[in-house]
């Protein structure tokens, strides 16, 4: 007597992700998670031989905001079909945006496990809880450059504002600063040579929040911080940022120094499932230290270059022919209108040709001295993470001429330039951006303008601003209480 058994169905004959195109034997299978994952993507474009299911039946389950190696695989594909029909700027960063995000899940193929919740051990709560009662505040380590750039200022801001207990800052070969004034204990470096686990270890020890603007600098920092039941607040600068980041599931919470900036992250929260908080608070610059004086006519523009900023690339690798702060195109529009005098302060001598109406002075030791000249800040960027400059000057009296685009135009300018296209650059690796491009002609229209006008309800319209919705004083607690758990 002989007996049969039937063959058992492959696996992903029952995957709840696995439908069909057509019918009878010319149909073909695709992958509605895929589909779920990818923007703008049809049923055609997630489309999925037999191999390709049999290899994701072998590897973890997938969900939504966790593929496996094979379906980050497939939504990468996706992707690249998906960008061959749809090309507007809008579409081809969110293309990027998930491009970089699936990235993560395909580095390790089939050796990745499903997410699994956050731990803390007992001893943390602890600590923790004892660190509070002892303090009466939760002590904070703060981990960031400490130079006259941007995040220098953005760091000594903090540090000097807020009841920061340490700060870590990486030796930048004779840039740093002095700290700021309030610091209970000396700037803390790492040592060369020394053995930076054991080194991170030591200086997180005792902190129940772990600080940082734009990124923790230091690898495995925020994983580190992580285990010992830290709590990690990030501040963002959008354009620094991917979804492919590793860090970013770490982060506890996101300080928003832009409306642009949270909304950037609110989307992401809900493509991609991260679970940090994201708070919105505009960012405070310290009015004490930026000086009131009263503009009465627009008779000079100033400009503030600093670095020059990013040179920015197309995602071809090609030369795009501007910076991140606009300065070859407010060249341009100079040149339209030279009787129009202007004043550029800059960090760099790596200039473009400028013409004669505009006059070159290196920037003050200190960014206060920055505007102590001029009436009228034009700062046509074509992006920016925060754009500190732009709510400095107002701080100092003089109003602000920037783009119509967000950020920029956030920050209360007295007029805005239109921007009528925008071009997708790349604003650091796996991060391209929709910049705005402004025309030279606009420009020289908001500047012609603007010239010989009254302004000095602007200009006091401009301190009253920075005070009542950007100082310290009106924003620290704001801060402060997203710091605390």
């Amino acid at each position: 007597m002989t007996t049969s058994s039937a063959v058992a169905p492959p696996a992903f004959e029952a995957c709840r992700h696995r439908a069909f195109l057509g019918d009878g034997e010319g149909r073909a299978a695709w992958c509605g998670l895929t589909l779920a994952m990818t923007p703008c993507a049809a049923p055609v474009d997630c489309r999925v031989d037999v191999s390709v299911c049999d290899a994701c039946g072998h590897c973890p389950s997938p969900s939504r905001f966790r593929p496996n190696a094979v379906v980050a695989s497939l939504v990468w594909e996706a992707t690249s079909r998906v960008g061959q029909r749809h090309s507007d700027p809008a579409t081809t960063v969110r293309l990027a945006e998930t491009r970089a995000w699936a990235s993560r899940f395909m580095a390790e193929e089939g050796k990745l496990a499903p997410a699994q919740p956050e731990v803390r051990s007992a001893a943390d709560g602890r600590r923790r809880l004892w660190s509070r009662f002892r303090l009466g505040r939760p002590r904070v380590g703060l981990v960031g450059y400490n130079n006259a750039r941007g995040l220098g200022h953005q760091n000594r801001d903090l540090a000097g504002w807020l009841p920061v207990d340490r700060w870590l800052a990486p030796d930048e070969a004779g840039e740093a600063s002095a700290p700021p004034a309030g610091m209970r204990r000396p700037l803390d470096y790492l040592v060369p040579g020394e053995d930076v686990r054991r080194a991170l270890e030591r200086w997180l020890r005792g902190l129940d929040v772990l600080l940082f603007v734009e990124s923790p600098l230091i690898d495995g920092l925020t994983a580190l911080a992580k285990e010992r039941g830290v709590r990690i607040i990030a501040v963002p600068n959008w354009e620094r940022l991917h979804p492919g980041m590793e860090w970013l599931d770490d982060v506890d919470g996101m300080l928003c120094p832009t409306l642009h900036t949270k909304r950037v992250l609110d989307d992401w929260k809900e493509r991609f499932g991260f679970r940090w908080a994201a708070h919105y608070v505009p960012w405070p610059i310290d009015t004490e230290r930026f000086p009131f004086r009263q503009r009465t006519a627009s008779r000079r523009f100033l400009f503030i270059n600093g670095g020059g900023g990013l040179e920015a690339r197309r995602p071809d690798g090609s030369p795009a022919g501007f910076r991140r702060k606009g300065l070859e195109v407010l060249a341009e529009a100079a040149r339209l209108v030279p009787h129009i005098p202007l004043i550029v302060r800059t960090q760099t001598d790596e200039l473009p040709p400028l013409p004669e109406n505009i006059e070159v002075r290196w920037a003050a030791e200190e960014n206060d001295q920055l505007y102590d000249e001029g009436d009228v800040c034009v700062q046509p960027s074509h992006w920016e993470g925060l754009g500190l400059p732009l709510l400095e000057c107002q701080a100092a009296g003089l109003p602000l001429l920037t783009l119509d685009a967000p950020p920029m135009n956030e920050h209360h300018p007295l007029a805005a330039i239109p921007v009528r296209r925008t071009e997708v650059v790349e604003a650091s690796p796996l991060r391209p951006i929709a910049a705005p491009r402004p025309a030279a002609e606009d420009i020289a229209q908001a500047l012609e303008s603007l010239y010989g006008r009254d302004i000095a309800g602007a200009s006091r319209e401009a301190r009253e601003y920075i005070q009542r919705r950007h100082s310290w004083r009106s924003q620290r607690a704001n801060l402060w209480d997203f710091l605390r758990p």
